[in-house]
């Protein structure tokens, strides 16, 4: 599903997850929800788009980094690449780039419109009407996305266990319980260390660096 990297030869997941087996470590497997530059250059109306229009690109990095749209058929497309993977029945199963932007594409709008029966905000609008933004985000740009992709990622596989990165950093709790354990990157900051690491009812898995400084 797919561009294929014109670099790789062969099968590179199934040697990986070969050379794992044999070495008896655990089979982590990563996949971004977030970023697609080869999906949104070949259907532009996948790209999230910005208030003015344009695309929406991750520039705190690196800025050629588009994002994609979980309300457009990219969702669908995610959900197959993700059973690819789990055809070589990884231990375990990561989603980075989760923190879905506010996005003014054409799904977005109608979207929004059908459920608000207003037009989505933008500029100092958004601010007045901040109820209805938050719940936006949460049940449709976080819980409605996070759904379909986990209940399909147990559909396809039951057994494995699947996280978000940044977990509940800005999650509703019903969005927290779709996880099996908590993620923290290292840079997140040690503000967030204490509520990832206690009283969340699930594993916590701290990233190595100034972030596990403060595991207690």
């Amino acid at each position: 599903i797919g561009r294929k990297h014109p670099g790789l030869r062969g099968d590179w997941i199934a040697q990986v997850a070969a050379m794992l087996k044999r070495n008896n470590a655990e089979f982590f497997a990563y996949y971004s929800l977030g970023f697609d530059l080869w999906a949104t250059q070949q259907h532009p109306d996948w790209a999230c788009r910005n208030e003015d229009g344009s695309v929406m690109r991750y520039t705190e990095l690196i800025p050629k980094w588009p994002f994609a749209c979980g309300n457009t058929p990219y969702r669908d497309y995610m959900i197959a690449q993700l059973g690819e993977i789990l055809a070589y029945e990884p231990d375990s199963l990561f989603l980075d780039i989760v923190q879905t932007p506010f996005c003014w594409c054409e799904a977005c709008l109608r979207k929004f419109r059908e459920r608000y029966g207003f037009e989505m905000p933008r500029g100092e609008e958004k601010h007045a009407q901040w109820r209805t933004m938050l719940d936006w985000y949460q049940e449709v740009l976080q819980y409605d996305l996070f759904k379909t992709v986990t209940d399909a990622i147990h559909e396809l596989d039951p057994r494995v266990p699947v996280t978000f990165n940044g977990s509940q950093l800005h999650n509703a709790k019903r969005v927290c319980d779709l996880m099996d354990w908590t993620y923290a990157e290292p840079w997140a900051g040690n503000f967030v260390s204490a509520g990832f690491a206690r009283g969340i009812g699930v594993d916590a898995q701290i990233g190595p660096g100034h972030l596990s400084e403060v595991y207690n």
